[in-house]
């Protein structure tokens, strides 16, 4: 029996209305960008004017990384060379009753970094890496339950949600829930490929997070990530940015960032969308789609638009250039066997080997999107997919035609031709033969090859059936 009364929200349990507050919050995907100082002027400065050095003292967080990428005169590495840094009024028999400024307390594991060896001009990099101004900012969408009312917001933050992502010269600035949000990091450019070694350990912008915020992340979205299963540097040096974070079970490797900033991936979706267009507002949530092997396809069969020109017209990073790897997993495995899952499971099985001793990660290749991208994307799927199944079926019927032409009877006309088709006895035999040849020749015409002039591996019917699964977003904002 329906109910004949409806409660107000303000009379509804409290305990009712906080999971109300909840529901209507959901996860994020939280970008995280840098903004720094630039460092030319930084440079300029430093080098030729006295600067006053101060180390913060969460860099001693960093140490099992930035003790191997320092530079070769550092104090506590063996040198046949004498240090020929800046020397300190000690040396000259100097005194003072101030005490030496000691960010941490030395030891073999985080040994110290002498302020005169750090102002040395050798080392204006590492002094930048250590000491820049700089601040994390997000443009993700603040929830809006936070600026409801008075309760909501109280509600939000006792459940978790709070400012994090501070740096060592700013304070925290972005809303963040670390029980149910997505971290998003970027990859540093290549020429700062060594900046981000010396605190992050791998080539993701993570060194100028704080500690506390690090050790709390629990999922974590790397732009770029597709490459790591075949590019040795991030196998090798990943590990070593993952033991600043003990706490993350999802690792989320981005192939395709369809997001808002692709403005040519957008207009071109816009562009396509048969019905209604899709409109991108600023701000909006974005979503994981997993990966699928289909992908492969949509660059190879479907030709639309301006596709290739976009971010769906790539290749997946993990497939390989021209899909290699994905055909050199489908030829030794099988072609039932899954490849995404594969490489998943490889860096899983690489990532417990070499963080001994802690939970495992779990690890998902994913595309982040945004509304119109995780709305076409499986269209287009499904589109490629047809595709090759159709284009499959030619093959054969090109290879059954192929082996039945032999066996057409050629008629054995006469040298002499008759005046008029009505008094040509073999009329008949030549329009059947004609009907059938043509019928050949029009599906002999070559099929553009898949991929440049190798042909694709077999895959069955079933098997693309199987891999066609549905649009399930891993993470919604």
């Amino acid at each position: 029996m329906a109910r004949q009364n409806f409660h107000l929200f303000p009379e509804l349990p409290p305990e009712i209305r906080h999971y109300i507050y909840l529901l209507a919050t959901p996860p994020r995907i939280v970008h995280v960008q840098e903004e720094t100082e630039h460092r030319e002027p930084f440079e300029e400065t430093f080098l030729t004017t006295p600067v006053q050095l101060e180390l913060h003292p969460s860099i001693a967080y960093f140490a099992h990384n930035w003790t191997k990428h320092v530079g070769r005169h550092a104090p506590w590495r063996s040198s046949p060379e004498p240090f020929s840094g800046q020397t300190t009024l000690e040396a000259h028999r100097f005194t003072t009753s101030k005490p030496k400024y000691q960010p941490w307390e030395p030891s073999a594991e985080v040994p110290e970094i002498p302020l005169n060896w750090l102002g040395a001009n050798s080392n204006v990099k590492t002094a930048w890496v250590m000491t820049r101004q700089s601040e994390l900012y997000s443009r993700a969408p603040i929830p809006a339950v936070l600026h409801v009312c008075v309760e909501s917001r109280a509600s939000l933050m006792n459940f978790g949600y709070q400012l994090a992502f501070g740096t060592r010269t700013s304070l925290p600035m972005t809303w963040f829930h670390f029980g149910r949000d997505t971290l998003h990091v970027d990859r540093c450019d290549p020429d700062d490929y060594e900046d981000c070694l010396l605190l992050g350990g791998s080539s993701w912008h993570i060194g100028q997070f704080m500690p506390e915020d690090l050790r709390r992340v629990q999922r974590l979205s790397l732009q770029d990530g597709g490459f790591m299963p075949y590019f040795a540097p991030y196998l090798r040096d990943f590990p070593d940015s993952l033991r600043l974070m003990p706490n993350l079970r999802d690792l989320y490797l981005v192939e395709w960032n369809v997001v808002e900033s692709e403005v040519p991936a957008t207009a071109f979706f816009e562009r396509i969308t048969a019905e209604e267009p899709i409109k991108v507002t600023r701000g909006e949530h974005w979503s994981f789609l997993p990966v699928e092997e289909t992908d492969c396809f949509l660059k190879v069969y479907l030709a639309v638009g301006s596709l290739q020109r976009d971010a769906v017209g790539n290749l997946p990073p993990s497939f390989g250039e021209n899909c290699f790897s994905l055909r050199q997993h489908k030829r030794k495995h099988g072609a039932l066997s899954n490849f995404v899952d594969h490489n998943a499971g490889f860096l899983e099985a690489h990532f417990t080997k070499e963080l001994k001793m802690r939970a495992p990660i779990r690890v998902s290749f994913v595309h982040l999107c945004n509304t119109v991208a995780a709305t076409l994307i499986p269209i287009f799927r499904r589109t490629a997919k047809d595709e090759v199944i159709r284009r499959h079926g030619d093959q054969r019927m090109v290879q059954d035609l192929e082996e039945t032409r032999g066996t057409l009877p050629r008629p054995n006309r006469p040298p002499r031709a008759c005046t008029t088709l009505d008094e040509d006895p073999w009329r008949d035999d030549w329009e059947a033969f004609k009907e059938a040849h043509d019928s050949y020749e029009h599906v002999e015409t070559p099929l553009p090859p898949p991929i440049e002039d190798e042909p694709f591996w077999n895959i069955p019917n079933e098997a693309i059936t199987e891999h066609d699964r549905m649009f399930q977003s891993t993470s919604s904002f």
